[in-house]
């Protein structure tokens, strides 16, 4: 006689929400109205220069947190309090020029870190000090007032950059020198929205919103 083998249904990560402001973290566990699960005091208090960062550091499937400024990155494993850190080195110019991005650059599971400037995308797959293991340009667009974007555009596991500015996206499907591009519009033209990336469908690809 056959022994039934009972199938294991696999709960899909949920990402809820968080905001900071001068070194205090609060983030809550369930997408409802509610007070903070977690308030945690992380950062620079009397300095507002530093920019939040979230990310899954070590692949554990649950997303740590840091901060970045002027090339320093200080990142930390674990949602709680204290002032120890996991991970803290310089990666990138001791300027406030460059914009921090992260994802998953390889597909391994883990969030790697970058930077991007003028069309210039700095991407490193490890939270360590050294050099950039993809350096390209990806620029399609004239309008300087583009903003860096990340998502997993083709369900492949592997995050990939793109740009938007009023109302146009364009994404990226590799990790190299080009102008290649998918093009679309969506949103508003008038300069004053923020794009927004993520899988609102839970099909595996990311998707856009303003």
């Amino acid at each position: 006689t056959n022994t039934p083998v009972p199938t294991m249904t696999q709960t899909p990560n949920l990402t809820t929400v968080g905001v900071f402001k001068d070194g205090l973290w609060k983030f809550r566990n369930t997408n409802s109205t509610g007070t903070s699960d977690v308030t945690i005091r992380f950062g620079m208090t009397l300095d507002n220069t530093w920019l939040p960062l979230v990310g899954d550091w070590n692949g554990d499937g649950i997303d740590g947190f840091g901060l970045y400024r002027d090339g320093r990155w200080i990142l930390r494993d674990a949602i709680a309090g204290g002032s120890g850190v996991d991970y803290e080195f310089v990666f990138g110019a001791n300027s406030s020029d460059w914009q921090p991005i992260v994802g998953d650059w390889d597909g391994d599971g883990d969030d790697g870190i970058g930077l991007y400037k003028d069309g210039m995308w700095l991407l490193k797959n490890q939270t360590t000090s050294g050099n950039a293991d993809y350096q390209f340009r990806f620029n399609p667009s004239a309008n300087v007032n583009v903003k860096p974007i990340v998502g997993d555009w083709h369900d492949q596991s592997v995050d990939r950059v793109g740009l938007y500015a009023d109302g146009r996206w364009y994404l990226s499907y590799d990790h190299r020198t080009s102008n290649d591009a998918r093009v679309f519009d969506f949103g508003p033209t008038d300069g004053t929205w923020l794009p927004v990336i993520g899988d609102w469908d839970q099909d595996g690809d990311d998707t856009v919103g303003v």
